[in-house]
């Protein structure tokens, strides 16, 4: 357990830094980039939070003890820290499970609403408007399209079962062109399902504040990034008809409120359709950035892998001591390179055989460190030799 929360504290101290970066530099060089480069970063930031702990690799060398790098450390009123580590844990817990069922209910109460309020469609001008649209992204999945009352904007919903809902009005052909490409593009690059993973992220790092900047900058880049796919390679008047568009839905009032697991053709924030409208008319060119999205994923990878020359070791090998000695199959308790003997009993309740035990594992060279007792009053570390 204190292994858990020091490693979700320091993976959130890591992801914190990138972050803070990106409020200070989306104004000044990020925007220099294109949409695409700054939703690549939000999307790696946001894996690496899943990361609470590192992927040890296992190099093949051979791993020599020596002895005055062995320190057995007593420790003395461990007892209140563990209590501590128990109550933070189990707040933190409490906030992962009331964030995501509350995402979960609003996702079953958003599909309640409109489940009496939509009209599958099943005008073939629509639906053929969508095939060829479909087919220019090649796109061969199967995709409902249901018009929803109360709703101002086009969103495409669901994350397995796919289904793009649009407001009950009138549409014409090259408005329902516009629509159809954004939400398919959306569809193409899986966003709502890593809209989820965004959540689950943020869940798990609920008490950093900073989590918030990631989640209004994701969203604005999942948006942004879709609209410059969405106009590329079309003609300046064409960009100013997606464009308008996009501007025409906020005439019509929102009564309906969409959840985060979907992706909206409009976000229904003035400043914030100003801004996509404004990047899109932009004649100024933007960096591809290619080389540091490669940089990015190398870094990203080597922040959740650890070298190591320690042997992790697999369930069965508890065999290899005494059924006395290992308390009926119940003493060791494996977390990484660590191992936790005898959770279930105080240090000094052990026998002097139990005891020893701790220290015979560690000098095999195979853990980088061995706890003994419920309170981890006992502790075997290998130390960097200085």
């Amino acid at each position: 357990m204190n292994y858990l929360m020091f490693e979700l504290l320091k993976t959130s101290i890591c992801i914190s830094i990138p972050i803070i970066l990106i409020a200070l530099l989306k104004n000044k060089i990020l925007c220099k980039y294109t949409h695409r480069l700054n939703y690549i970063i939000c999307i790696l930031i946001t894996i690496r939070m899943l990361f609470i702990s590192s992927i040890g690799i296992y190099l093949p060398f051979e791993n020599n003890i020596i002895l005055e790098s062995v320190h057995s450390i007593k420790k003395s009123g461990t007892n209140n820290i563990v209590n501590y580590i128990k109550i933070i844990f189990c707040i933190w817990l409490f906030g992962v499970i009331y964030i995501v069922i509350k995402n979960i209910c609003k996702q079953i109460l958003f599909y309640k609403k409109i489940q009496n309020i939509n009209h599958i469609v099943i005008d073939t001008e629509i639906i053929k408007i969508l095939e060829e649209e479909k087919k220019a992204l090649n796109i061969r999945r199967y995709i409902n399209i249901s018009k929803v009352d109360g709703l101002s904007s086009p969103a495409l919903i669901g994350i397995i079962k796919n289904k793009i809902i649009i407001p009950n009005n009138d549409y014409d052909k090259e408005q329902l062109k516009w629509i159809f490409r954004h939400e398919l593009i959306h569809f193409k690059r899986k966003d709502n399902l890593l809209k989820l993973i965004l959540m689950i992220a943020s869940a798990i790092h609920w008490f950093n504040p900073l989590v918030k900047i990631l989640k209004v900058y994701f969203g604005e880049q999942c948006e942004l990034s879709c609209d410059e796919k969405v106009i590329k390679r079309f003609s300046k008047d064409e960009i100013k008809e997606y464009a308008f568009v996009l501007v025409n839905t906020l005439r019509y009032r929102n009564t309906l409120k969409t959840t985060m697991f979907s992706s909206q053709f409009n976000t229904n924030g003035v400043d914030i359709i100003k801004g996509r409208v404004e990047s899109m008319l932009s004649c100024k060119k933007r960096k591809k950035g290619t080389f540091i999205v490669v940089f990015l994923l190398f870094i990203s990878a080597l922040s959740v892998i650890s070298f190591n020359n320690t042997i992790v070791v697999q369930a069965g090998e508890t065999s290899l001591y005494s059924s006395e000695s290992m308390n009926n199959g119940n003493v060791i308790n494996l977390c990484g390179n660590t191992i936790n003997l005898y959770e279930d009993r105080e240090y000094e309740n052990l026998t002097q055989e139990e005891k020893q035990l701790g220290l015979v594992l560690f000098k095999t060279g195979k853990y980088s460190s061995v706890t003994i007792g419920s309170n981890f009053s006992l502790a075997y570390a290998l130390l960097p030799s200085s």
